[in-house]
């Protein structure tokens, strides 16, 4: 396992109390994979969004043109996405 980097502290008075640690993490230990869970987690989410509105515009395009077999269609992947994320 790795030790974890210190940075260097500031100069002590001489009443002052023993200077503290700032440690950073390594890249292989739990709290960096805390962080690497975090960040993958904000990617798929973001994915999520980006995917559900092009759904919302797809239905609003079809509501618009009056074709309500794909508005259905749409509807339909919308629902299931929606589910299948509600699942607990």
């Amino acid at each position: 396992m790795l030790a974890p980097f210190c940075w260097p502290s500031a100069p002590r008075l001489p009443c002052s109390p023993a200077p503290r640690c700032s440690c950073v993490p390594g890249p292989l230990s739990a709290e960096a994979g805390l962080i690497y869970a975090q960040g993958a987690l904000l990617v798929a989410r973001t994915l999520l969004t980006d995917y559900v509105s092009w759904i919302e515009g797809r239905a609003g395009r079809w509501i618009i043109q009056q074709d309500f077999d794909r508005l259905m269609r749409v509807m339909a992947v919308f629902v299931g996405v929606s589910w299948a994320g509600g699942c607990r």
